[in-house]
């Protein structure tokens, strides 16, 4: 295994195989890395050149056709059907079976089993964002997209996140290394690892779409919702919270607020903790970065949230007592005494 003196490697995977590769379709990665950790490959791919290259994890997992288990020193795991075709149900080691989809199709097909919906080009970019807007602007989160068993993929890209080295990787039919079927080409496997860690390690931002949107169409998105990457965020949280919570769940700053003096739309960082609630009135404050998710009064977490979105801390006082119907003094006790999360765990 080749590594970088100066980059730190991943922790070491005990994930199964359909984990795996559903990591490998979002794209998530804890951080960037000099080999890879899954590596789809598409039928024709030179799967000799891939076990020759050094690109591969001692941890790794190959994903390819059938015929590929035995010419690889890492795990391959067997797949028919290629992830490139929306579409297209793939067969993850003769038992998982996989929808692949373009966005624009995820809302007229029926959800069953494992789902992946994928961005392939400007139209589907369009229609997420326009569903980005609407749950900013009152609709809520599209439900289709919080069901628990559909994976967005590439959502670092979307949100613009540091790039994760070669972690994860997509071996075309023809050699062409990409991080994802429709990221930018890194070089011909032929080439050899140090061209292609050197093209990956030229980008700034994930390049998983770059080969499938225009150059500067998600810049550009986000600069005029700098609320995405806390919208993906919030789609990952109704997500998991859609098998506990009972009915659909709804997340601060996209189509509600539990305190009524706070800018509708969403303000906080990316990385603060969500606050959502359940049908039922259960309110839950989620932490994106650690995982955790902590049941909370409904006072809490208007405390919680107010205390996220406002600007000082008078300002979030004022607010949260005028929502509480109760005194700035009593409000500025009640955070004294609130050391979050101060809490029961979901």
């Amino acid at each position: 295994m080749t590594t970088s003196p100066h980059r730190p490697q991943p922790e070491r995977s005990t994930l199964p195989a359909a984990d795996r590769l559903q990591r490998w379709f979002r794209g998530h990665y804890d951080r960037a890395a000099d080999t890879a950790l899954e590596v789809v490959a598409e039928p024709g791919a030179d799967l000799s050149a891939l076990a020759a290259s050094g690109l591969l994890d001692a941890d790794g997992a190959v994903f390819a056709e059938p015929s590929a288990a035995d010419s690889l020193p890492v795990p391959a795991v067997p797949v028919e059907g290629s992830v490139l075709n929306c579409g297209e149900d793939l067969v993850v080691a003769d038992e998982l079976h996989i929808q692949v989809f373009d966005y624009v199709s995820l809302g007229f097909v029926a959800l069953v089993g494992c789902t992946v919906v994928r961005i392939t080009g400007e139209d589907d970019l369009t229609s997420f964002l326009a569903d980005a807007d609407a749950a900013v602007t009152g609709d809520g989160l599209p439900q289709w997209l919080v069901h628990p068993s559909v994976v967005l993929a590439d959502t670092p890209a979307l949100a613009g996140a540091a790039p994760s080295g070669v972690a994860r990787l997509y071996v075309a039919g023809n050699g062409m290394v990409r991080t994802a079927p429709g990221g930018a080409d890194l070089a011909p496997l032929a080439d050899g690892a140090a061209a292609v860690r050197a093209a990956a390690a030229a980008r700034s931002a994930d390049p998983a779409l770059d080969g499938v949107l225009p150059a500067g169409a998600l810049e550009r998105a986000r600069a005029e919702r700098p609320w995405l990457p806390r919208y993906l965020r919030a789609l990952d949280a109704a997500r998991t919270l859609s098998t506990v919570a009972a009915g659909p769940v709804r997340i601060s700053g996209f189509g509600m607020r539990l305190c009524p003096g706070v800018p509708a739309e969403p303000v906080e960082g990316a990385d603060l903790p969500l606050i959502a609630r359940a049908e039922d009135g259960t309110c839950f404050l989620l932490y994106p970065d650690s995982g955790r998710t902590f049941k909370v009064s409904q006072d809490v977490a208007l405390l919680a949230e107010a205390k996220m979105v406002c600007g000082d801390e008078r300002e979030a006082h004022t607010v949260a007592a005028a929502a509480l119907g109760i005194g700035v003094e009593a409000v500025r006790g009640s955070y004294s005494r609130l050391t979050l999360p101060e809490m029961s765990a979901a």
